[in-house]
């Protein structure tokens, strides 16, 4: 083991990024997590100023979410994965995504948030356990601690954007801005993935 060895090895994470697809993966995984990025750190006050919703609904709707997440990443992406190759999933998902983002500009009733909610969870955590498998498929078994990290340091920087460029959209656009603003990337995404070869999944 090398004594001099750093928890922040950026050769290693350069030699990483280095690896065909791995970049394509990191890019594609921060392009998606932006919009949905943005429009999470605004959900709540979203909830309570458009739809007027008490803060004990607006914590239903949050643990309603919260569940849906769980059970698709837990159960649903693996049976799906089982049947399905990942390159169609992540295409079918990101054309879902389109389509969820498209009709999230829509929504002016709590039901039909919740309806939409129920494809946009869903095809986000697919798109999410489907990158972070193919991370850890193309690289050697000796970087997959690395490409995990990598994995994570993408959604800090989500997290770290997301609430700036929720509020500045909110506040100057409106909350259409969100589902006009995630079908753009995810429309795009889908366009690129269904006329290149080029990615790695």
């Amino acid at each position: 083991q090398n004594g001099n060895g750093s928890v922040f090895d950026f050769q290693a994470i350069f030699e990483l990024l280095r690896i065909p697809g791995v970049l394509q993966l990191v890019i594609l995984k921060t392009l998606i997590g932006v919009p949905a990025g943005a429009y999470h750190t605004m959900f709540t006050m979203i909830n309570m100023e458009r739809f007027q919703l008490t803060p004990e609904i607006n914590g239903r709707l949050l643990s309603f979410v919260g569940v849906l997440t769980i059970v698709m990443q837990g159960f649903g992406a693996g049976y799906i994965a089982s049947k399905l190759q990942d390159n169609v999933i992540l295409k079918l998902s990101l054309i879902a995504l389109t389509i969820t983002y498209l009709l999230l500009s829509f929504t002016d009733t709590l039901l039909f948030l919740c309806l939409v909610m129920v494809p946009m969870v869903t095809a986000g955590s697919l798109v999410n356990v489907i990158i972070t498998s193919a991370m850890t498929k193309i690289v050697p078994t000796s970087t997959t601690g690395t490409s995990l990290g990598l994995n994570m340091a993408t959604h800090s920087l989500i997290r770290t954007t997301s609430p700036s460029l929720g509020g500045f959209m909110y506040a100057t656009f409106g909350y259409p801005s969100f589902g006009v603003f995630g079908a753009l990337v995810s429309g795009g995404l889908a366009l690129h993935m269904l006329v290149s070869r080029t990615l790695h999944v």
